[in-house]
C-alpha cells in the first residue's frame, strides 16, 4: 500500500502524498500517469521481466513508451548512460540474454536498470532482496546505494529483512498502520 500511494497507483482515502514538494493526488489521471512514467521507477520482488524479451529489450521498454519524439531526441545520450549503468551493475554481458538465462541477482539488477531508464527521481523497491541469496542481496543493496548517489534519486525500500533495513540512511517503520521514525 505504501509503495502504491507513493507511486501514484492508489489514491489515499485521507491526507496528502507529497513528492518533491507536490501533492501528486491533485494531478488529473493523465498527469498522474505522466508522473509515474517520467519520475517513478518500480523495482519488484519478483522482477517482472517479460520472459520473451531480452534483458536489453526489458530495460528499454519504459523508455520506448515515452513516445517517438522523446525517443528520437534522447536515444543517443541514453544508450551511453545505459551502457555505463549495465557495467556498474555487472550485467553488460547479459544484455542479449533472456531472463530465464539469468540468476536471481542478475534479474534484479536488470529490473533496477529498467526502473532507472527514464531517470526516475523516486525509486520504489518492494522487497528487492526477498528472492535472493545473502550475497546477491548484499550486492543489490550496494548497487541501490550507488545508484542513489550517482543518479541523485530517492530510494524507498520496503523490507522485512533487518539487515536490509540497517543499510538505509533512514528507517521508517509501519506497525499496525502507524508510522514510526527511528
Amino acid at each position: 500500500t505504501l509503495l502504491h500511494l507513493l507511486g501514484g497507483v492508489d489514491r489515499p482515502t485521507d491526507g496528502v502524498v507529497m513528492i518533491h514538494g507536490e501533492n501528486i493526488y491533485e494531478y488529473q489521471d493523465r498527469e498522474l500517469s505522466k508522473f509515474r512514467r517520467q519520475r517513478v521507477g518500480f523495482v519488484f520482488q519478483s522482477y517482472n521481466l517479460v520472459p520473451k524479451l531480452t534483458v536489453e529489450e526489458n530495460i528499454w521498454m519504459p523508455f520506448m513508451l515515452q513516445g517517438k519524439k522523446y525517443v528520437k531526441e534522447k536515444l543517443k545520450e541514453e544508450r551511453e548512460r545505459v551502457s555505463c549503468l549495465a557495467d556498474m551493475m555487472g550485467i553488460s554481458d547479459k544484455m542479449k540474454s533472456l531472463p530465464s538465462e539469468l540468476s536471481g541477482g542478475q534479474m534484479q539488477r536488470a529490473a533496477i536498470l529498467r526502473a532507472l531508464i527514464n531517470r526516475a527521481k523516486l525509486l520504489l523497491c518492494d522487497e528487492p532482496t526477498g528472492n535472493l541469496d545473502f550475497e546477491s542481496g548484499e550486492e543489490v543493496m550496494r548497487i541501490l546505494q550507488q545508484v542513489r548517489q550517482e543518479e541523485k534519486c530517492s530510494v524507498v525500500v520496503v523490507t522485512h529483512d533487518q539487515l536490509v533495513a540497517d543499510s538505509a540512511d533512514r528507517i521508517i517503520q509501519i506497525q499496525s498502520g502507524r508510522i514510526k521514525c527511528k
